[in-house]
């Protein structure tokens, strides 16, 4: 048992050495960089928007989960209509007394014009005014080796840089020449997968690769292949461990016991 466990802790420190090893010295993330990416010759990235050439998206679509801010400026004296109004999973908000109305898929102006139409029923020439109260529906994901991965809200002004930050950094078991960010596509259309040089945008301030991050877009930030290998080494000797702990406590057992029938 104490030989398996030195045998174990030897590999694991071999694998943690080469790790650290290989994520020193990042001057092959720019060799990284020019890897033939298939993505990269069909999908020209010339209009890919960057840090310093972001461009403004176009009108704002509600969706569930947000909330937008109603006020009615001509409605029925008992029955006043204004507040924030979440947009629910079947894509509707509550107007009170006058009812539900569906505004997924709509802009802000279409949702106006929407509610003024239902409230022709009530009163003449209605008048009503709808902002965003809360962005709840646009988001991107940051994925892989980062503090905290997971989904992020997007408000239209994030890069790459900005992404990662927001996830608290990378890890010590960051691959930084492997960092991506995919795009997501419609069905057969071409894939966008974009090489970031981490390196690059942190030391020289280059902005070639700090992409405008896009609602749905997934930033992956890969692992080191020495902690990879070490993973699955850990993942593949913990079972062996344990049966040879069993084996062992089975051995202990049946000596005592023999040795209590003496």
């Amino acid at each position: 048992m104490r030989a398996l466990a030195l045998v174990r802790r030897g590999a694991l420190a071999a694998f943690m050495a080469a790790l650290s090893m290989g994520s020193t010295g990042c001057f092959k993330c720019f060799a990284c960089f020019h890897k033939p990416c298939q993505a990269m010759d069909v999908c020209k990235t010339d209009a890919v928007p960057r840090e310093l050439d972001k461009v403004s998206g176009p009108e704002y679509v509600v969706e569930p989960p947000d909330i937008i801010y109603v006020e009615g400026l001509n409605t029925l004296p008992t029955q006043p209509l204004v507040g924030e109004k979440l947009v629910r999973p079947d894509g509707t908000i509550n107007l009170g007394f006058y009812g539900d109305l569906h505004v997924a898929g709509l802009t802000l102006s279409e949702i106006e014009a929407k509610i003024e139409e239902r409230l022709r029923h009530y009163v003449k020439n209605p008048r009503v005014h709808v902002d965003m109260a809360a962005f709840n529906s646009k988001v991107f994901y940051v994925v892989g080796q980062v503090v905290q991965p997971g989904r992020v809200p997007w408000t239209g002004n994030e890069t790459v840089l900005d992404a990662i930050m927001l996830a608290g950094g990378v890890t010590n078991f960051t691959n930084k020449c492997d960092i991506r960010l995919v795009r997501p596509t419609p069905e057969c259309g071409c894939d966008i997968v974009l090489p970031v040089d981490y390196s690059a945008i942190i030391n020289c301030g280059d902005t070639t690769t700090n992409y405008q991050i896009l609602p749905g877009d997934r930033l992956v930030v890969p692992s080191t292949v020495g902690f990879e290998a070490a993973v699955f080494l850990d993942n593949f000797l913990t079972p062996v461990e344990r049966v040879f702990g069993f084996a062992n406590l089975v051995r202990i057992s049946t000596i005592n016991y023999n040795t209590f029938r003496r």
